[in-house]
């Protein structure tokens, strides 16, 4: 491969999987759980999230799950929702994947469950889509 003369989002897409071969390499020598986050980039140089964490032999949950569970009660919801999904009035059917426990206005993040997208909405509005899907039941 030749090197790199721009970072652009096609170049970041081809070497962000080497990069995270590399890591969980280390990871598994070391003892480690590794959990990649967003990257972002400028023309000459990039940054990638990496959280690494002491593998316990336990189950590991990414933070966003982990932020959920924590603050779900803040939000008039139970730790049980995780992993629900839920269908918004446009007809859209999505899955909640995490928490924001610091934001204001949209604390839950929901992954569509077509495109594999994460989008971010609003406590009450996920509450209100999951008390209709078990009315429904």
């Amino acid at each position: 491969m030749e090197k790199i003369q721009e970072i652009t989002r096609p170049v970041l897409r081809a070497i962000q999987p080497k990069i995270q071969a590399a890591l969980k390499r280390v990871c598994e020598e070391n003892g480690l759980q590794l959990e990649l986050g967003n990257a972002t980039f400028m023309s000459d140089k990039f940054w990638l999230k990496a959280t690494f964490s002491v593998d316990t032999g336990g189950d590991f949950k990414p933070q966003m799950e982990q932020d959920f569970i924590s603050n779900c009660w803040r939000w008039g919801m139970e730790p049980s929702d995780f992993g629900k999904s839920f269908t918004t009035f446009s007809r859209k059917t999505y899955t909640i994947v995490g928490g924001r426990p610091r934001a204001t206005k949209r604390q839950i993040v929901g992954k569509c469950n077509r495109t594999g997208k994460e989008f971010v909405f609003s406590a009450l509005e996920v509450a209100a889509f999951l008390k209709i899907a078990k009315e429904k039941k």
